[in-house]
C-alpha cells in the first residue's frame, strides 16, 4: 500500500534528523568510527541541561550571569558569522565532532586559525558521498520551491565539497527529497528526469547517469548495483 502524503513527511522529518545529527557528529551516511565507540558514553553530557538551567528556581548571581549572557548573544548577532566560526572549531577542538572526515576537519582547522568562512572550505576536487547529509535539508525545506533547489544545493555543500559532481548528487538528492513530498506520483523515467534537469546544472554527465537510471530496472540485479557503483566515481588514474 502506497504511504499517505503525511507518512511520507514523517518518514522524511526522521531521516533530516538522523542525516543532520550524523553529519554534525562527523560521521555522515558513515556509522560510528570504531574508535569513536569508547566516547560514547559520555556522549550524551554535551547535550545536557547545565545545573542552573535544570533548576526551577536561579539564584540572584545566575540570573544576572544568565543577563549578562543575553545582552553578550544580542549585541553579537551582527558578528554572527564570527561566532559561528568559533563555536564550530571549539566543537572540533573539544572532541565533540568525532573523527570528522579530511576534508571538513581540514576546515575546522582553517576556521580556527582565523581563515574566513567561504575561504575555510575544501579544494577543489574534493569528493565525498556526505555530501547527500546536506542536500536532504535542502529538499525539505525547498519542496515548494522546486526552481531554486540546484542553486541552493550548490551553495549548501560549497564549504566541504568544492567539486560539480558533488554539487551535482546533491541537487538530484534535494530533488528527489522534495518529489517525495508531493502527492502525484511519478513513473521512474519522469522521476529520473527532474532529478537529470538538477543535476545538469552542475554536472551534465552526472545528470545522464541519472537519466538512464531507469534502464537499471530491467537489469539483473547484480549486474544493476555493479553499474550504479561507478556513478559519479572518477575513473582509476
Amino acid at each position: 500500500m502506497p504511504l499517505t502524503p503525511a507518512e511520507r513527511q514523517d518518514r522524511f522529518h526522521a531521516a533530516f534528523v538522523g542525516l543532520a545529527i550524523g553529519d554534525a557528529l562527523g560521521f555522515p551516511l558513515r556509522g560510528i568510527p570504531p574508535a569513536s565507540l569508547t566516547r560514547l558514553p559520555g556522549l550524551a553530557e554535551d547535550f545536557a541541561p547545565a545545573r542552573a538551567a535544570s533548576s526551577p528556581r536561579a539564584s540572584s548571581a545566575t540570573t544576572r550571569s544568565c543577563c549578562s549572557r543575553r545582552r553578550r548573544a544580542s549585541s553579537a548577532r551582527a558578528r554572527w558569522t564570527a561566532a559561528a566560526r568559533r563555536r564550530t572549531a571549539w566543537l572540533w577542538q573539544e572532541g565533540i565532532i568525532l573523527q570528522p572526515p579530511k576534508s571538513l576537519a581540514d576546515a575546522l582547522q582553517r576556521l580556527a586559525s582565523g581563515v574566513p568562512w567561504m575561504s575555510a572550505g575544501a579544494s577543489l576536487g574534493t569528493r565525498c558521498h556526505s555530501v547527500l547529509s546536506r542536500a536532504l535539508v535542502v529538499g525539505l525545506l525547498e519542496s515548494g520551491h522546486r526552481a531554486r533547489l540546484p542553486h541552493d544545493a550548490g551553495v549548501l555543500t560549497i564549504i566541504t565539497h568544492k567539486d560539480p559532481v558533488c554539487a551535482a548528487a546533491a541537487a538530484a538528492f534535494a530533488q528527489a527529497a522534495a518529489l517525495g513530498m508531493e502527492e502525484e506520483p511519478l513513473t521512474p523515467a519522469a522521476f529520473c528526469e527532474e532529478l537529470a534537469l538538477a543535476a545538469a546544472v552542475h554536472d551534465k554527465g552526472l545528470a545522464e547517469e541519472v537519466r538512464h537510471l531507469p534502464r537499471l530496472l530491467t537489469w539483473d540485479t547484480a549486474r544493476a548495483l555493479t553499474q550504479l557503483r561507478k556513478v559519479g566515481v572518477p575513473p582509476a588514474s
